[in-house]
């Protein structure tokens, strides 16, 4: 009947048919005769019965017939499944029938891609049911272990409607009503299922069904229908195993078997005949065979079939047909075209056991022609649509839900985004193609999926969308999304149109109409402005004519409309500006466009006022100037009030000179001048000798009316450049200029200083002043602002009384250099105690013939940051007599208590410390309160441990307070000393009058005692006097072991300097007193 594709031998076709009488190699030749291959090869058309369970979703297009050529197509995929599953169970031993079962449900639930599918069996009598078979997609959980036995009455619902026959749908298994059957599901996972009954006539076997796991599914009438083909095939399978049961393996059962498969291949619409493997002899042809080619039973096959007349084709010598055990092998199937049926046919054939035992050749010829057509329709229908597809001028994609993925697009679309084939493919996405947001400020990966969500519920969906390009600009367009299938797949189609040109030209519209409407509205405001505005205005043509003027600028000048439309501006110029002014308003206005400042005009009736003027010049679009607008606002009042606050601001008002504001800007403008001719000036500062007492004598009033006098006194001495000005009180400046030469300026400022001392007779009374005038000149070798000038003036001015008064002064540059300097080191030196830079130094103290250490003397030293530890000498002379060394006496007293006790609390050592203080300190009426209060803040026996060191040497004005001072610090247990003893001409003053403790030998005499016999009697004389008054007596300037030795031979045991100890932070002192051994020539030395 065909021909198929390939040759091959006859090797291997050996054949034993023995195995066909061997009960215990039993064969079943096919389906029960209850399945009609009818349902096979041809779909009944019919419509589906559907029941659907309380709460499931249902709609009408859930169950629809489809009868596209896609559907077709897979309906004749579907037939051939199904043919080819009918065939695996033909020749199948009955212990193999579990495991086809199994994979015809596997194969089945793959081609209707369902997630999960099983076999349920109903037992009636036992009211129960069980999950007999389940197939599982990869990642989907089995559960037929949790479902081996279920009580029927869990599943009344689906077990009343499949005892009627009926399918069970449910779409949502979330919308089930609450209940068992729902309680069984929901932990499958499973959100949609299609069951289709297992029914043996009347009688319900169990169903078959198939679960979505994944996403909701929406099952057709379509896919219904074929699954019920597959519930007869199982039926089937379950008689044919029965039937195994009943009948045995007997060749009666073989022959009753055999005409059942017979009588049911005579009701197929497929061409079926069998004949013999060895002789070709044609055994049996079905009804359908009959009607192509009529009955050839008992005729030679490739005779009749092929029309061959020299021998067998190669679909008779099939080497296939049974393997090298004489068994059946698998079935070969393949398409082939009838020239002269003009008709497709997929073919298969197979060995197959006869009823006398041998093995027979069946070959089933189904027609395919009406889907081989259908494929062709869908290629062409597939090739238009892509060349349509592909050349539209529109972007056209289509992506699949539900996560959008990219099927295919055409061109247009790679043009429109500048992406190729491979980088669209691979970079597509919504958020790629689009800016993050939409012109309405949506985001746009949200908003695309909400218009995809219309497109797949409505069917079709349009809408605006803003798109980007590879290059990053955006694109207006309009798109046009559709629902389609693709290759069976539900898709979006998505047209979109490019329409940024039409969008700009909307853009554009708008903002051309917005500005227009923006225009009009300008212009009725203007029109408004202009006739009642409180400003006047005016309009000239370039000519510079008159062509409009509002009513505020005719009140303003006094001219009527019509005398100002047709004149000039010059018509109301007042004179008063300077020649060049005019011409560089025009200047301006030509170059800019703009110009703006304050104008004075004149009346019609000769009055002046003045304006605040902007004048713009108004041109068309191509440049050209149209008319000139003059904005004028009256300010006369203002400039009058301006002149008056003016002359307030910077004229001194009893004397009617500048004042210091004024003063500053004359002052700036003589030094440019100076400058730039070359020239000298002189810059006196002048302050009345004597006017307080007058002004306190005699008032305000009259020491008012002399400064005005006095005033107009010094003004008449200067030339007219010259500048005299009142800064305040008493005090005045003058700057002179051009005072190139000493006779000059020493001439100018005699004449000042002789008017200023002029009697002034006021009120019966002649008053008499006079001045003490300060002098620095101008330029001079450091560059000098005017403040400086005015302080070096001021200077001078100080030290013109200080040297007499009614007397001049110039300023000297190195004085004041140093006494700058002075105050800076002054400042420095308040910055480090400020900054705690200021650190104490201990020397000790010691007994040398007992080698006793009997306390330290304080030193202070500056740790400067940028220089080191610096001595006092560096420090201390710069603050002597100054407020600032009483400062650092404090510190040092606070400083010295607290190291005092810190030694106490962290060793036990009570160390007697000595500390310097300048007489500054002592003679202030509060240091006794100060010294109390800094002992009161330590533990009691604070004043014991603390000895005040005097200097000899300074300056005490006031012995008698000091002397009341020292007794009142000895009841507080505080001892004195006075340092540098024997320096200073009032040493036996001192000692005979002051309460020290002690002496303390000036080094200046110990260091050169060995050598100066004059400094050996100085020292012997103090010794002398030390023991006369009663006074303990210390050497500093000890050095040696020598020096040692003498002192001790003279008396003198106490000692310290160099030789002993040199002067160690606080952190040394006790490691020293712990490690110090007194040299041996000094301990227990007798005296000479």
């Amino acid at each position: 009947m065909a021909r198929r594709i390939g040759r091959g031998g006859r090797q291997g076709f050996g054949r034993d048919r023995s195995l066909l009488a061997s009960v215990n190699r039993e064969t079943i030749l096919s389906v029960a005769g209850q399945l009609s291959l009818r349902v096979v090869v041809k779909l009944c058309e019919r419509a589906a019965t559907v029941h659907d369970l309380p709460g499931a979703l249902m709609n009408d297009r859930q169950f629809l017939n489809d009868a596209t050529a896609k559907n077709a197509t897979r309906i004749a995929q579907y037939h051939q499944l199904m043919l080819n599953l009918c065939m695996s169970f033909i020749n199948l031993p009955i212990e193999r029938v579990e495991h086809a079962t199994q994979q015809a449900l596997g194969r089945m639930a793959s081609f209707f891609e369902a997630d999960r599918a099983y076999v349920f069996k109903y037992d009636f009598d036992r009211n129960t049911g069980s999950n007999t078979h389940e197939w599982c997609a990869h990642g989907i959980e089995p559960v037929i272990d949790q479902l081996l036995t279920v009580p029927i009455g869990d599943l009344s619902d689906w077990s009343d409607a499949h005892r009627a026959g009926k399918p069970l749908l449910v779409s949502d298994v979330e919308q089930l009503a609450p209940g068992r059957l729902r309680d069984i599901l929901e932990p499958q996972g499973i959100k949609s299922l299609l069951t289709a009954p297992l029914m043996n006539g009347e009688d319900c076997l169990g169903f078959v069904g198939f679960d979505s796991v994944r996403h909701e599914r929406q099952f057709t009438a379509g896919e219904y229908d074929l699954l019920v083909l597959f519930t007869h095939l199982l039926v089937s399978i379950e008689q044919r195993k029965q039937t195994v049961d009943e009948l045995g393996q007997t060749r009666d059962y073989l022959t009753l078997v055999n005409q059942r498969f017979l009588n049911m291949l005579d009701g197929t619409q497929a061409a079926v005949y069998v004949a013999d493997i060895d002789t070709h002899e044609v055994l049996f042809v079905n009804r359908y065979f009959r009607e192509l080619l009529g009955d050839v039973v008992g005729k030679t096959c490739w005779r009749v079939i092929q029309g061959k007349t020299d021998g067998p084709c190669d679909f008779c010598t099939n080497p296939l047909l049974l393997d090298a055990h004489g068994r059946p092998g698998k079935p070969v199937t393949w398409e082939h075209y009838n020239p002269a049926l003009q008709r497709w046919f997929h073919i298969s054939d197979q060995a197959i056991p006869w009823e006398d035992g041998r093995f027979v050749r069946m070959e089933i010829a189904l027609d395919i022609t009406e889907r081989k057509l259908a494929e062709e329709a869908l290629r062409e229908s597939d090739q238009r649509y892509r060349r349509l597809f592909d050349n539209s001028r529109d972007a056209l994609i289509i992506v699949q839900p539900p996560h959008w993925k990219l099927v295919t697009c055409n061109a247009a679309t790679r043009q429109l985004f500048g992406y190729d084939d491979h980088d669209l493919l691979e970079e597509f996405s919504i958020g790629r193609l689009s800016p993050p947001t939409q012109p309405d400020g949506r985001n746009s990966v949200e908003a695309a999926a909400a218009h995809l969500k219309i497109a797949l519920q409505n069917g079709t969906h349009f809408f605006e969308w803003q798109h980007r390009h590879r290059d990053g600009y955006l694109l207006d367009c309009s798109v046009l999304l559709n629902r389609a299938e693709w290759s069976g797949e539900t898709v979006v189609q998505g047209t979109v149109r490019d329409i940024s040109a039409r969008k700009s030209a909307e853009r554009a519209l708008k903002q051309r109409t917005d500005e227009l409407t923006r225009a009009n509205m300008e212009l009725e405001q203007l029109a408004t402005v202009f006739t009642h505005a409180n400003e006047g205005i005016s309009i000239t043509d370039p000519d510079g004519t008159t062509i409009q003027v509002n009513d505020a600028l005719c009140a303003m000048s006094g001219y009527s409309r019509e005398e100002l439309i047709g004149s000039n501006p010059r018509l109301l110029r007042s004179g008063r500006h300077p020649r060049g002014f005019y011409r560089h308003l025009w200047q301006r206005l030509l170059d800019v466009g703009h110009w703006s400042g304050e104008v004075w005009h004149r009346k019609k009736n000769g009055e002046l006022f003045a304006t605040n003027l902007t004048i713009s010049r108004v041109r068309d679009r191509r440049g050209k100037v149209l008319h000139y607008v003059a904005l004028a606002t009256d300010i006369t009042d203002q400039m009058h009030h301006q002149e008056q606050l003016e002359r307030i601001a910077h004229y001194d008002v009893v004397t009617q000179l500048p004042n210091r504001i004024l003063l500053a800007r004359e002052l700036k403008q003589a030094m440019a001048r100076s400058r730039r001719r070359d020239s000298r000036i002189a810059i006196a500062y002048l302050d009345l000798d004597g006017f307080k007492a007058i002004n306190d004598q005699y008032g305000h009033d009259v020491g008012d009316r002399l400064l005005a006098k006095v005033a107009r006194n010094m003004k008449e001495t200067l030339r007219s450049e010259d500048t005299l000005a009142r800064l305040g009180g008493d005090e005045f400046v003058a700057v002179l200029s051009s005072v190139d030469t000493d006779t000059a300026l020493h001439t100018a400022l005699r004449r000042m200083l002789h008017s200023a001392a002029m009697p002034v007779d006021l009120e019966s009374h002649s008053l008499h002043v006079s001045a003490s005038l300060g002098v620095t000149l101008y330029p001079q070798n450091d560059p000098q602002d005017a403040d400086q000038l005015l302080r070096q003036a001021d200077q001078a001015m100080y030290q013109a009384k200080l040297s007499g008064k009614n007397r001049y002064m110039l300023f000297d540059t190195k004085h004041h250099e140093a006494i700058v300097g002075h105050h800076e080191r002054i400042a420095r030196i308040e910055k480090a105690l400020e900054n705690e830079e200021f650190v104490l130094y201990y020397q000790p103290k010691v007994n040398m013939r007992t080698g006793r250490i009997m306390g330290l003397e304080a030193l202070v030293r500056w740790q400067h940051p940028e220089r080191g530890l610096l001595r006092p000498a560096e420090f201390l002379t710069v603050i002597q007599n100054h407020p600032l060394s009483t400062a650092l006496d404090a510190w040092v007293l606070g400083e010295a208590l607290m190291q005092t006790h810190r030694w106490q609390a962290d060793g036990g050592h009570a160390l007697c410390v000595s500390i310097n203080l300048s007489a500054m300190t002592l003679q202030q009426g509060q240091f006794f309160d100060i010294l109390k209060s800094r002992l009161a803040q330590w533990p009691a026996g604070a004043g014991e441990l603390l000895e005040i060191e005097i200097l000899e040497s300074s300056a005490l004005d006031d012995i008698g307070s000091v002397i009341g001072l020292i007794r009142q610090c000895r009841e507080l247990g505080v001892r004195f000393a006075l340092d540098d003893f024997g320096v200073g001409y009032s040493s036996l003053t001192y000692l005979k009058r002051l309460p020290a403790n002690t002496l303390k030998i000036d080094q200046s005499f110990v260091r050169d005692m060995l050598s100066d016999a004059d400094d050996m009697a100085i020292l012997r004389g103090i010794l002398s006097l030390a023991q006369v008054f009663d006074r303990e007596v210390i050497a500093e300037g000890v050095e040696t072991i020598a020096h040692g030795e003498c002192l001790l031979d003279l008396g003198c045991d106490a000692a310290q300097g160099y030789g002993i100890a040199r002067p160690m932070p606080a952190a040394r002192v006790i490691p020293w007193i712990e490690s110090w051994v007194a040299p041996a020539p000094w301990l227990n030395r007798e005296k000479r």
